[in-house]
């Protein structure tokens, strides 16, 4: 992450772009921001581009919270752990396993064809610093060297921003997500 002072233009307004686009701000707010710019040096993306959409994700599965039902080896535990959720139109699948001490995120986006990027963020410490990975063409990602915590995901896919709900990472079989 640059420091807020090393942004270009067009960097500096997708911050205010996902900043208006929280639920809470004061349309008068994001009015006044915008306006901060001379028309002459409004980035291009402000012309063009519709404001950001903030989705939250639901989880649909998560194959160590829920009973196995199956018989055979699909029912023996496993360290791996699988979540499903949804939004608008995506299913995010992801999952989480053991990997030389830490974890490996890896998960695919399924929905319409989009390139997009993705944020994990750790809410249990905040001195760390984020990871971030960009999908492949086929809405594929993997994260490497994720340490144990509570984590934050974010997808950015076109004008969308999709916000999963916290993600323990790490957590014993029984105790499920957050």
């Amino acid at each position: 992450m640059k420091p807020i002072h090393s942004l270009s233009d067009n960097e500096w307004f997708q911050l205010v772009q996902r900043a208006a686009a929280l639920p809470d701000v004061p349309e008068p707010l994001t009015r006044a921001a915008l306006n901060l710019w001379p028309a002459d040096r409004l980035p291009a993306i402000a012309r063009t581009a519709e404001p950001l959409r903030r989705l939250a994700a639901l989880l649909t599965f998560d194959s160590w919270a829920a009973p196995a039902v199956a018989v055979g080896m699909r029912a023996l535990p496993s360290d791996v752990r699988h979540l499903l959720f949804t939004a608008t139109g995506r299913d995010i699948d992801l999952r989480i396993a053991p990997l030389d001490g830490r974890f490996a995120l890896a998960g695919q986006v399924l929905g319409p064809d989009e390139t997009g990027s993705l944020e994990l963020v750790c809410r249990s410490d905040e001195l760390s610093a984020p990871q971030a990975a960009n999908l492949d063409e086929l809405g594929e990602f993997r994260l490497d060297g994720v340490s144990r915590g509570t984590y934050q995901l974010t997808l950015r896919l076109g004008n969308d921003e999709i916000v999963l709900p916290l993600i323990e990472v790490g957590a014993q079989r029984d105790r499920g997500v957050l």
